[in-house]
């Protein structure tokens, strides 16, 4: 069972999702495919309860400075939660350079019918994309749990699988939404 924090946070985790890579709410975001925008929403939740049994596994207890008690206070701390967030994925993306390269040479080499240009805005936006979901979700959940050491047994394991292979199924569905966007 999750504790109200965690709770808090899993709210603040679903909302900030939108806000990192549309600026907004998805409900808001004009789109041309309905059923692209559902299935985002149905892997969305399909990521946040991988999180959560991730967040069961390592006694997840977040420190909240300011308990949101509105939806206007969990739409804010979404917003700043989103703000850091994509701080610390430009960071992390700069300082990751030579290792985009690579995968461009890479993705290239595999696909000769690919240019540089379409192989590197590939990499640098899945990763990019990645990373903002890694940071947000993986990122705190480390931090704040207690037993953050059972991320490396079996069960661990196959939680953090699941969630690549849900988290890279998201990723797609979002690169979808923004080339639909109107």
């Amino acid at each position: 069972m999750l504790n109200k924090n965690s709770k808090i946070r899993v709210l603040e985790f679903y909302n900030t999702i939108d806000k990192i890579f549309f600026g907004k709410n998805i409900t808001k975001v004009k789109s041309c495919c309905p059923l692209i925008k559902e299935d985002y929403l149905n892997l969305k939740g399909a990521l946040l309860s991988i999180a959560i049994e991730m967040m069961k596994l390592v006694d997840y207890n977040p420190k909240i400075k300011k308990i949101p008690v509105t939806e206007s206070d969990i739409e804010k701390s979404s917003m700043e939660l989103a703000k850091i967030t994509r701080k610390n994925t430009l960071k992390i993306m700069r300082e990751g350079i030579p290792y985009l390269k690579e995968r461009a040479k890479k993705l290239i080499y595999e696909n000769k019918k690919i240019g540089l240009n379409d192989a590197v805005k590939r990499v640098t936006e899945t990763s990019m994309y990645q990373i903002a979901l890694d940071n947000l979700i993986i990122e705190n959940i480390i931090k704040d749990g207690k037993k953050y050491r059972k991320i490396n047994t079996v069960d661990g394991k196959i939680i953090e699988g699941a969630y690549k292979i849900v988290r890279n199924e998201i990723v797609e569905r979002i690169k979808d939404i923004m080339d639909s966007i109107e």
